[in-house]
């Protein structure tokens, strides 16, 4: 029997990315409350700008800087995938983004990645370095 991994999954455009379940706190609609560094998750990937008229989610998660919100355009499931499904990432995606994803998981529908947060909070203090 193979191994599986269980991802909170959320999009950013049309990519469908994913945070190990464990890792995530709660998901909030864009709101005031505790405060946390949030993140445009967006941005770090060297993605477009949200168009202003999006709402964007916040999926709190801890990290080994603390606990961070993602801003993320809509919510996906929670998925069980297995690892056999896994590969390296492609090589059609465009740098900072293949670099900040662990690889890719082959779904019938469309491609799981799964963020390497390491490498995500490590480039968001370099980012915060800089300004």
């Amino acid at each position: 029997m193979s191994e599986s991994s269980q991802y909170c999954t959320f999009y950013l455009d049309d990519l469908r990315f994913g945070i190990d379940v464990q890792l995530v706190q709660e998901v909030l609609v864009h709101q005031r409350g505790q405060i946390i560094t949030a993140v445009d998750l967006r941005e770090c990937l060297g993605l477009p700008t949200a168009p202003e008229s999006m709402r964007p989610r916040n999926v709190v998660i801890d990290t080994h800087q603390g606990t961070l919100s993602f801003l993320v355009d809509r919510m996906g499931d929670v998925l069980q995938v297995s690892d056999d499904l896994f590969e390296p990432a492609p090589d059609t995606l465009p740098a900072p983004l293949s670099e900040l994803i662990e690889g890719a998981y082959k779904l019938e529908e469309q491609l799981l990645l799964p963020l390497d947060l390491d490498q995500v909070v490590d480039r968001i203090v370099r980012l915060q370095e800089t300004v």
